[in-house]
């Protein structure tokens, strides 16, 4: 996990800092959702969003977090 100046003892990184290197390994992040979107019975998107900016969760059932970037 990376350590920074934006780090907390609840997030790593904010939302606008991930980048694509960062896909593959594990980060904490803090917001709220701003959308859920549901994708059949086993997957669902989450647009989660600090006050930096959005990153889209896709959660599977019985699974843990995929973060994937998306800037505005």
């Amino acid at each position: 996990m990376s350590k920074n100046l934006e780090s907390t003892s609840m997030r790593d990184l904010l939302c606008a800092s991930l980048r694509e290197s960062d896909v593959g390994t594990q980060v904490s992040v803090c917001g709220w959702v701003a959308k859920r979107r549901e994708h059949g019975e086993h997957l669902a998107f989450l647009d989660v969003r600090d006050h930096s900016g959005i990153i889209q969760a896709v959660v599977e059932a019985r699974s843990t977090f995929v973060v994937s970037t998306s800037y505005e």
